[in-house]
């Protein structure tokens, strides 16, 4: 850390950024002479999975320092000795004291989101917020919307003008190529305003009804029908003094003045103003040189006050787009006002508070004062704090954490220490500008501006790529230098000059690719894209790279799609996130179908959707499935559920309605033997079921109202989905790497993606634009309307014809150019071996540089190897350049449908187990030991499970200490630690049946990354031949299931842990 204490680390893609957040972490925690001292530490980042890969490393790091060799000491813990100035065994020393506080501590661990310190935040201070008492924190917003739409459509018929609302929000939709869905349109809309700025517009109308919006329609209309009556009498007037001159329209030159006037008076709406005598009116010559006499007088008399005409209706023209501008987004913006307001309510109603209000209530408490009262309690325990992906951060969770990192960088302890602050980030990585995201803010911090008056940020650079090959490295490096001078705004330029001069990690290699490619529009992009993509991938494997090594990114969803149908045709494997969707996934349709068939016994179209699954995916081939449906399509639910269960009992589906969502759930997989072979996609069903169960209930209809909102985002990881050729959007990439990537579609305007924008009514720039608009006639002159703010549809060529927006315009275009630009540098980064590149060949005819393929022939002509003949460009050699990992083994996967009737698990049948002696004594036994150890995973999971028994009731909360001591005999076993690692796979009390049929329970099976199989069993008490030949029955029946059982392992719990 720095004499002050605030550190920025400018991180670019693959330069060790979780290493060195670890690193400075254990500076910290190992320097301190507590042991304790992570409990003032506060590490944040921005997804879980961030959070928990940070936990992990953090906890790996000190167990990896406490078994080193202080003879041969690992790289991080000579580097973390160095700093601290001591010697690694002293260093090994303290890691032991420090861990050991840790997992006894593990709850003052703290390394979460941002979302979740802002939840911690907001129930800490609840009362000092002005919360109700019962509020609950809502996580899942979309299920709130999707509450306050159908809110919503509930009016349509019922109130005409609400009704009339919507179709005319329909309609618009629909011309934009959206879907025909209401309810989606809404959702897709209202979620894209979720954002601080949308929100701060939507307060200003929170008090807007119906009527009100009807009665700015009229009155913008009436400006419109006025406009148009104004142009054309004015137009006319021209085009009269034009003949009463004696004139005719060829004596202008190429008749432009003249035939602007007629255009005006036939359709105003398109006339445009990008001629250069229209730019240059007042210098510009109305005729020709070889333009005689009288003529050229006569023109010149009266040029004058044709100009004035033009200047006029010019003025005209752009207040009647403006007011059309306004009046198409009108029903819109009120639709959205109206869900708005029952989101507002239903949050009301609910007494729910959503991290979007939680992070406004507090800056509400903190924007004026000096040391706000909600941050001196925190401030005084944590005095130390890691933020993570600061380029995600909103302005809004910035503002928030200010007065907390000043107070902990202004104020010393008591060995006269202030505290520190580390932010991480890559504003080239910033890619999520619509969530919130605003890298304008490290950019600042990058450049010295600090929020802190008596803290100025050290900066940092990690300048080496420990991801990509060399090949890759150099590319991309000269690449986005060169690409740096389109960028307008200087610090966005010196963002991309000074950002891309990385180190390569030594390893030589790696292999570039571009084609340019002719496609001229949609369809012939189709045709040319789709091929090629299939060649580089035959390309590929023939170098000897598997399916699983290759990812392709692309910017939408539906290029994803179309090469995923592309591929599959092809015979390839595909992992899209397409087909990564539970709701993708035959049997999970199935499943959910039969829940609303409970739900809505007489549904006629879910009874279809059925009987389709079980024609087509259980019948024989010689079946006949049509006439299979036909003859089933007048059952009812009981009499089509007793016929493919093979049951007698008509009441069995009928009693399903009594067992719980996920009792029933699980009761239907058993039924219909949905997992007779491993699926994963109905065990995360199952898993939802469950986690929804626990959160909102079981009720049946509220989980199928939830499942509706959520089966388009509910969606496996790629990982659990098997192998092939991974196909995803770019944005779900950030933060991963790919042997290979191949980055179709690469042609973009750099400058797109500039969509509505909010203007404030009335307004000076509003006010300009329009000299007698509704703004000054009607809204600022006591009709009581109001209105403070509107969209518009905001796009380059409509803003460009007003100098009132030309600041806004820039910024726009400039932010939306640097979006795409780290769109574009993400994409390129996350190769580690081979990048291939796919974008359009050249066929804009403009001069200056638009699209990303001009971006990169601009390149390749900087560098000379640009040849106008030439399609594909490469740099480096083709060829797999680092070894496979050891393949893993097809193995059967571990699966077991327990009988919802007959087991019931509940936190009694632990407690049970426990009464037929005291706790203490049970911890002599190692029975609650055993009960424990089946929570826990990996080392890290020890706290996690000593807790949750003392929450439930199972361990008294004063034998804490003990328990710890005991379990960490167990994990921290020189023979057993191994086994408590992250790199394994682990299944405690994984159910399994032999050959013969036994049920067998061993309890931890330990998957390494070679798919060799360790077991292990906890027993108590004195040693039993039978507990060999027990575990040996276990292996004997994995071996059957086609794994190769390494080692087993009988583990005995008494006041010493013995391994046999």
């Amino acid at each position: 850390m720095t004499a002050s204490g605030f550190s920025v680390y400018d991180a670019s893609a693959g330069s060790g950024k979780t290493y060195t957040l670890v690193k400075e972490y254990l500076k910290i925690i190992l320097g301190h002479p507590s042991d304790d001292a992570f409990k003032a530490v506060l590490a944040i980042t921005f997804t879980n999975k961030a959070a928990k890969e940070m936990k992990t490393r953090i906890v790996e790091a000190l167990v990896s320092f406490v078994e080193n060799n202080p003879e041969n000491p690992s790289p991080l813990l000579v580097e973390v000795a160095k700093t601290l100035k001591k010697t690694p065994l002293s260093v090994k020393d303290k890691a032991y004291r420090v861990l050991r506080s840790l997992l006894h501590n593990y709850t003052a661990f703290e390394v979460s989101t941002i979302d979740t310190f802002t939840v911690k935040i907001i129930r800490t201070f609840a009362n000092d917020l002005r919360l109700a008492q019962a509020f609950e924190i809502e996580l899942d917003t979309d299920r709130l919307y999707q509450l306050a739409i159908d809110e919503l459509l509930r009016d349509i018929g019922k109130d005409a003008l609400m009704t009339d609302f919507l179709i005319e929000f329909v309609l618009q939709e629909i011309e934009n190529d959206k879907n025909w869905d209401v309810s989606k349109q809404l959702f897709d809309v209202i979620k894209k305003l979720e954002n601080e700025n949308d929100q701060a517009h939507f307060a200003k109308l929170a008090e807007k009804t119906l009527p009100d919006f009807l009665k700015l329609i009229r009155l913008v209309s009436d400006k419109i029908k006025s406009s148009k009556t104004e142009l054309k009498s004015k137009a006319q007037e021209a085009l009269n003094l034009i003949e009463e001159s004696g004139l005719v329209h060829s004596d202008f030159s190429r008749g432009s003045l003249p035939n602007y006037f007629l255009k005006i008076i036939s359709n105003p709406s398109d006339i445009t103003f990008t001629s250069v005598w229209q730019t240059e009116i007042e210098t510009t010559s109305f005729y020709t040189k070889s333009q005689k006499e009288p003529i050229k007088s006569i023109i010149d008399d009266i040029r004058p006050k044709l100009i004035a005409y033009f200047n006029l209706t010019k003025q005209l023209v752009l207040s009647l787009r403006l007011c059309e501008n306004i009046y198409k987004n009108i029903r819109p913006m009120a639709v959205l006002n109206k869900v708005n307001q029952h989101y507002k309510n239903l949050k009301a109603e609910l007494q729910l508070v959503t991290l979007p209000e939680a992070n406004s209530l507090i800056w509400e408490q903190v924007r004026n004062q000096p040391v706000p009262f909600i941050y001196e309690r925190m401030g005084q325990r944590y005095k130390h704090f890691f933020i993570d992906e600061f380029q995600d951060t909103s302005q809004r969770q910035w503002q928030n954490l200010i007065p907390l990192l000043d107070h902990t960088l202004s104020n010393y302890d008591s060995q006269n220490q202030n505290g520190s602050v580390l932010l991480v980030g890559d504003a080239k990585q910033s890619i999520y500008r619509w969530r919130g995201g605003y890298p304008e803010q490290f950019i600042d911090l990058g450049n010295g501006k600090s929020p802190f008056p008596h803290s100025i940020p050290e900066k940092h650079a990690l300048d080496t790529n420990y991801r990509s090959l060399f090949e890759i490295v150099d590319f991309n490096n000269r690449f986005f230098t060169h690409i740096a001078s389109f960028l307008e705004n200087e610090a966005y330029k010196n963002l991309y000059l000074n950002g891309n001069h990385q180190k390569s990690n030594g390893t030589d290699g790696g292999f570039v690719s571009i084609d340019f490619l002719t496609a001229k529009n949609e369809t012939e992009r189709e045709e040319t894209y789709l091929p090629c993509i299939l060649d580089r991938i035959r390309e590929i494997t023939n170098q000897g790279f598997q399916a699983s090594d290759i990812c392709i990114l692309v910017r939408k969803r539906k290029y994803g799609t179309l090469i995923a149908n592309h591929l599959i045709e092809n015979g390839l494997q595909v992992i899209s996130e397409e087909n990564l969707l539970l709701s993708s996934n035959p049997e999970t349709a199935f499943l959910v179908d039969w829940l609303k068939l409970l739900h809505q016994p007489k549904n006629s179209e879910v009874l279809l959707n059925l009987l389709e699954f079980w024609a087509f995916h259980r019948l024989g081939q010689d079946e006949d499935k049509h006439a299979f449906i036909a003859s089933h399509l007048h059952f009812t639910g009981s009499e089509l559920f007793q016929k493919l269960t093979n049951t007698t009992d008509l009441q069995t589906f009928e009693r399903l309605k009594a067992l719980s969502l996920y009792d029933c759930a699980e009761q239907l997989v058993s039924c219909f033997n949905l997992c007779k072979s491993p699926n994963a996609y109905v065990r995360f069903l199952l898993d939802e079921i469950h986690l929804f169960s626990i959160q909102n209930g079981s009720n049946l209809s509220e989980f199928l109202e939830w499942w509706e909102v959520k089966k388009e985002v509910l969606s496996l990881s790629a990982s659990e989905a098997g192998n092939g050729i991974r196909i995803m959007t770019i944005h779900k990439s950030k933060g991963l790497e790919f042997p290979v990537v191949i980055y179709p579609y690469a042609n973009l305007k750099y400058t797109e993606n500039i969509d509505k924008q909010w203007i404030d009514l009335p307004d000076s720039v509003i006010q300009a634009s329009l000299p007698d608009s509704i703004v000054q006639d009607s809204l600022t002159k006591g009709d009581g309307l109001g209105f403070e703010t509107t969209r518009i549809n905001f796009s380059q060529t409509f803003a460009s014809d007003y100098p009132e927006f030309s600041d806004l315009l820039a910024e726009r275009i400039n932010k939306a150019t640097l979006d795409n630009f780290n769109i574009c540098y993400v994409a390129q980064t996350r190769a580690v071996e081979q990048l291939y590149i796919l974008t359009d060949a050249k066929t804009n005819t403009e001069k200056t540089a638009n699209t990303f393929s001009d971006l990169y022939i601009s390149y390749l002509k900087e560098i000379g190897a640009w040849r106008e003949d030439q399609s594909r460009y490469v740099f480096g050699k083709p060829g797999k350049t680092k070894s496979d990992k050891a393949q893993k083994e097809v193995c059967q996967d571990l699966w077991l449908n327990r009988n919802t009737q007959t087991q019931l698990v509940t936190i009694a049948t632990k407690a049970s187990r426990l009464w037929d002696s005291p706790q203490q004594e049970a911890i002599e036994k190692g029975n609650l030991l055993h009960l424990l150890l089946a929570e826990i995973h990996l080392i890290e999971d020890v706290p996690t499970a000593v807790e949750k028994a003392i929450t439930e009731g199972w361990l008294d909360p004063k034998l804490k200490t003990e328990v710890l001591e005991k379990l960490q005999k167990v994990v921290l076993h020189p023979l057993l630690k191994v086994y408590f690692d992250s790199k394994v796979n682990v299944l405690n009390e994984q159910s399994l049946i032999s050959a013969n049929g036994e049920l067998l329970r061993p309890d931890r099976i330990v998957i390494n990354p070679e798919n060799k199989v360790v077991l292990i069993d906890y027993k108590t008490g004195q040693k039993k031949p039978e507990y060999q030949a027990q575990i040996a029955r276990y292996a004997q029946t994995l071996t059957e299931m086609g794994f190769k059982v390494e080692k087993s392992l009988l583990v005995y719990l008494g006041d010493e842990v013995e391994v046999v």
